[in-house]
């Protein structure tokens, strides 16, 4: 009528045996899995299908890829252009300049990227963070007409015969060709006021023309 009372020890044999035959049953099924898998290698068709599958799928990861590659070295030929437009004035500027020949606006020398100027311009890209090699637009003369009448002290000097230069009286040659010259007599020695005076010109002479060099040249851009 009534069942017998398990006790501690029986419930915990139950409980025993039922774990071993669920660990019993999971090893027999990892084994019935990998006796399958065996079955399938020697199975050539299955090889087969499977190698080709995986070439397949190769394939597609290689046209994809090349596919990126051209598109990313399309849109980097696109990017390289020999001048760009300046964002104030609209004038093309090349890209070994980094100031713009109307409007004097600054672009940095490394990346082209536009620059703030007056007081809000620190000298460092915003963009690449590159320091910037130039000389300020406001100190730029790119016109004779820029320079007072004054200083403009080659226009009172004579002219060499072979290339036109600007010479002075007492030369003897030509600093620019070489070529020889007729040099006038000299008159009495100028006092030291008018010597000083010479070598200013001379000096200012010399500094105009490095930097008309200069901007012919145009800075070299950093890479």
């Amino acid at each position: 009528m009534f069942e017998k009372k398990k006790t501690k020890e029986e419930i915990e044999k139950e409980k025993a045996r039922s774990k071993m035959k669920k660990k019993a049953e999971k090893y027999k099924k990892e084994q019935d899995l990998i006796k399958k898998r065996a079955e399938r290698i020697l199975d050539k068709d299955f090889v087969e299908k499977r190698l080709d599958f995986e070439r397949k799928k190769d394939e597609r990861k290689i046209t994809i890829r090349d596919t990126r590659i051209a598109k990313m070295e399309d849109e980097i030929l696109a990017d390289e252009k020999e001048t760009f437009a300046c964002k104030i004035c609209e004038t093309e500027i090349g890209l070994g300049n980094i100031t713009c020949p109307k409007c004097g606006q600054l672009y940095c020398q490394y990346c082209g990227q536009f620059l703030e100027m007056g007081d809000k311009f620190t000298g460092k890209c915003p963009k690449c963070g590159g320091f910037q090699n130039f000389t300020p637009a406001k100190l730029v003369q790119t016109r004779i007409e820029d320079i007072p009448e004054e200083e403009r002290f080659w226009e009172a000097l004579s002219e060499c015969p072979k290339c036109g230069a600007a010479i002075q009286e007492e030369w003897d040659s030509c600093v620019i060709c070489g070529a020889k010259l007729q040099a006038k007599k000299k008159g009495p020695e100028p006092d030291k006021e008018e010597k000083t005076i010479a070598s200013i010109k001379a000096q200012r002479k010399a500094e105009i023309a490095k930097r008309r060099r200069q901007q012919k040249e145009g800075p070299k851009r950093g890479i």
